[in-house]
């Protein structure tokens, strides 16, 4: 997946009827503004269902998601360790924190990837103008299968690979 292979940022997950933490709004309660959605410190997207609030931390993902940590190794493409995410054994993404000297149950996730998603009405069936009808014009990687937004504290990033959209969210605070 190139999104994990790009960088590392942050997450956390909720059952639309729990309450994780005091920052986790769903979708549903906000209202979309395209000027200022990443002005917030937390962005709010769906995964199965399932919103998934940022910043958040791995011991906030409910018994919905099995997670699985690889560690780094001397062959690993980064130094730090992955957590891949699955949703009923269907894998849907993978995260990671800032370094390998974290707390699963205390310390924010630094990164996340999702080829399964909602934000705002996009999706993986999403194309790239629908993104950028929805989000205007990103700012274009290296090439033309991926778009970046930034805000203060939160990055996000839509790759477009065969014929399948995948959002990555970066926690630039950390």
């Amino acid at each position: 997946m190139l999104a994990a292979v790009v960088a590392c940022g942050f997450s956390g997950c909720k059952n639309e009827n729990d309450t994780v933490e005091a920052t986790s709004v769903s979708q549903s309660e906000t209202s979309f503004d395209a000027e200022n959605w990443l002005s917030d410190d937390y962005l709010v997207v769906k995964c199965n269902g399932i919103d998934i609030s940022f910043p958040c931390k791995l011991s906030d993902f409910n018994d919905k998601f099995r997670t699985e940590i690889t560690k780094a190794d001397e062959n690993s493409v980064t130094d730090t360790d992955w957590i891949d995410i699955y949703f009923n054994d269907e894998y849907v993404g993978a995260m990671c924190y800032k370094d390998n000297n974290y707390n699963t149950e205390t310390d924010n996730l630094r990164f996340i990837s999702l080829n399964t998603f909602d934000l705002y009405g996009l999706s993986e069936n999403s194309t790239k103008e629908d993104v950028q009808k929805l989000l205007g014009a990103g700012d274009e990687m290296d090439n033309e299968y991926a778009d970046a937004y930034y805000g203060d504290n939160i990055r996000v990033l839509f790759e477009y690979l065969n014929n399948k959209t995948s959002v990555s969210i970066y926690n630039n605070g950390l």
